[in-house]
């Protein structure tokens, strides 16, 4: 008996060897996976490949295009037109193929069809045979090298993989013949440049010819897997060894960094450094992080990211010199005109918060020096609700800048900086004491 398959011969043109072998040996891998154990066996005397999977028959709809018997379990083909596109590679490169199918023998070959005159087609002749209680293949034609380089296509059978470290479905792969690889389910699909390592994927979704279908759900498997690592105090070294080499592997990590990943690689970054390390990227960061009194550290973009993500950015830095105390000045230090014009505004300020219901800001209230010039005066919310206000002694020759600035740090008991609610309490604050002034003058 023989029966054609509908199947144009020119159809998967870039299919050979190669991917011929592979939907040979990934269904019986999956065979293997569901409980028929598979055996493959390369006789190089002969040039022939046989895979075979112990108690296994499979009916002849296997043979039409779209058909699975795989269900939805975690197998490595789902597409239903594997096995057929694979036989019709391998014939068309000129290798013989047969099946045995525990009673029946199933030979395939290109012939000139009946049904499509002119066209040839996969044919497959069928005949009964004694049972063997398993499913085999037979392929011809590969070379004892041929079979060496497409073994290491599949870790089940590769000699140098040893089962990796595995997370949220990627394992990694140390031994250096895999750097660069990228498998899916067992399977080599890709290789990319700057990978320090290989993986195995078994949630990245692939096209029929075995790629990738997503560059971003690679990159996003991996930085999730390595945002892992700094977790782990063995894994953190590597992960630190990648950022700094700019790997491919941690490209994304920074995405994926939580609280306390965060502090792991930040709290690394200055025992390694020193206290006063910060990240930078370029000339005008290394110089305003001088500037600001800081030890500037060059690091690669990867490095960069991931820091940053632990809040080590350029906005932060220049925040901390800005809000950076030198000392605290004591009120009997200041001059005379400095007390003055401090105790005027203070004045009128507690008055105005009083008739607002606004907590006194003198108790509260320090003169400082800070690290910047630039900065007048902060509202601190420190630990158990404890509230400071901090005025630059720059300002106290000011009588204007002080009020302004205690007006404004007063504000900060009711909203935060750029909030409708601060700026109006200012506004409240400030015609408060207008009013004052305007009633002590009319009497």
């Amino acid at each position: 008996m023989k029966f054609e398959l509908t199947i144009s011969t020119d159809y998967v043109p870039d299919w050979g060897l190669r991917e011929g072998v592979r939907e040979v040996i990934q269904n019986a891998l999956d065979g293997q996976q569901d409980g028929y154990p598979m055996a493959i066996h390369h006789d190089s005397s002969k040039n022939v490949l046989t895979v075979t999977n112990q108690g296994v028959r499979l009916e002849r709809s296997m043979w039409l295009l779209g058909f699975s018997s795989k269900g939805e379990g975690n197998h490595r083909g789902h597409f239903g037109e594997g096995s057929s596109l694979g036989v019709l590679a391998l014939v068309r490169a000129g290798h013989p193929v047969s099946f045995v199918n525990d009673d029946e023998a199933w030979m395939p070959e290109l012939t000139d069809s009946d049904a499509f005159p002119g066209q040839q087609v996969l044919s497959i002749s069928t005949r009964t045979r004694a049972a063997t209680g398993a499913f085999s293949v037979r392929i011809g034609g590969i070379s004892a090298e041929q079979w060496t380089q497409i073994q290491s296509t599949f870790l089940e059978l590769n000699p140098d993989y040893t089962k990796g470290v595995e997370r949220n479905g990627v394992e990694r792969l140390d031994h250096p013949s895999f750097a660069e690889k990228l498998f899916v389910k067992g399977i080599a699909v890709d290789s990319w440049a700057d990978l320090q390592y290989g993986y195995n994927f078994t949630g990245v979704a692939t096209d029929r010819d075995r790629r990738m279908v997503s560059q971003y759900a690679v990159e996003s498997a991996l930085g999730i897997y390595w945002s892992y690592a700094a977790r782990r105090p063995e894994d953190l070294p590597v992960l630190i060894k990648l950022l700094k080499a700019n790997a491919r592997d941690v490209k994304n990590v920074h995405s994926y960094l939580t609280g306390n990943e965060s502090t792991a690689l930040r709290e690394d970054f200055l025992a390694t450094h020193g206290e006063k390390a910060w990240p930078v990227s370029c000339d005008a960061e290394y110089d305003d992080a001088m500037h600001w009194g800081l030890h500037p550290v060059l690091v690669p973009e990867a490095y960069l990211k991931a820091l940053r993500a632990a809040g080590m950015t350029i906005a932060a830095a220049r925040e901390a010199h800005r809000t950076a105390v030198l000392i605290t000045v004591p009120l009997d230090e200041l001059r005379s005109i400095e007390r003055s014009i401090l105790e005027e505004a203070m004045t009128m300020v507690v008055d105005s918060a009083a008739r607002k219901g606004l907590p006194n800001p003198r108790p509260c209230t320090r003169v400082v020096e800070f690290s910047d010039p630039a900065t007048m005066g902060m509202h601190i919310r420190g630990e158990g609700g404890k509230t400071s206000i901090l005025l630059a002694r720059t300002i106290l020759t000011s009588f204007e800048a002080t009020l302004q600035t205690l007006v404004h740090e007063t504000a900060h008991f009711v909203a935060g900086d750029g909030q409708l609610a601060h700026e109006r309490t200012e506004g409240e604050l400030f015609a408060g004491i207008v009013s004052r002034l305007m009633h002590s003058t009319a009497r």
